[in-house]
């Protein structure tokens, strides 16, 4: 096998496949393109592994990077920075930066500082395993949440926290603490 060119799609989504079939974690929008944690890019078909690394190449600081999105028909890759990602049910989307092979050309996309909104990252638990340090929990968090049956999950890329935090209060009576849902206290009116 040799490397994946931007100019060839169908190999790049034959080791997409690939590449979800043997990680531990990842997300795979069939033939648009595949989400994984950067700490598995050593452990991608190695025609992937060396079309991440010319990506990288156009932009040489990938230090705190977060998830890899290959994109399998437009010749794209974006490097995703979280705020909380470690540390949060569902961490705040800080920065994107789209790699475009085809035109060597690199878009910086800055959320909550610039003129996009965070975006919250919904089901973390799909791009972690094991080795990760508080997977148990996100997979329970996962689980709760999905259970709530809140149709603006399934739309886009979701609500934006505040809009899901009211939901939640709303039509479940619950709030978010850390990985748990508590029981939402009213509001009590003064006297």
């Amino acid at each position: 096998m040799g490397c994946c060119s931007p100019s060839e799609p169908n190999l790049i989504d034959q080791m997409c496949e690939l590449a979800h079939q043997q990680l531990p974690a990842s997300i795979l929008n069939d033939s648009h393109s595949l989400i994984i944690h950067s700490r598995f890019i050593n452990d991608l078909p190695p025609p992937l592994r060396i079309y991440a690394g010319c990506a990288t190449q156009l932009f040489s600081e990938t230090d705190g990077v977060d998830l890899v999105k290959i994109h399998i028909r437009s010749g794209k890759l974006t490097l995703m920075t979280y705020e909380g990602f470690a540390t949060q049910p569902i961490p705040m989307l800080r920065e994107r930066v789209k790699i475009n092979l085809r035109q060597r050309t690199v878009d910086f996309f800055d959320y909550g500082y610039g003129d996009y909104d965070p975006q919250p990252l919904y089901w973390k638990s799909q791009v972690i395993d094991a080795s990760f340090h508080d997977y148990d929990k996100q997979q329970s968090f996962d689980k709760r949440l999905s259970g709530l049956n809140i149709p603006e999950l399934a739309e886009g890329h979701g609500p934006s926290l505040e809009n899901l935090t009211a939901l939640l209060r709303i039509n479940h009576g619950l709030t978010i603490k850390g990985y748990r849902f508590f029981k939402a206290q009213s509001a009590i009116a003064p006297s």
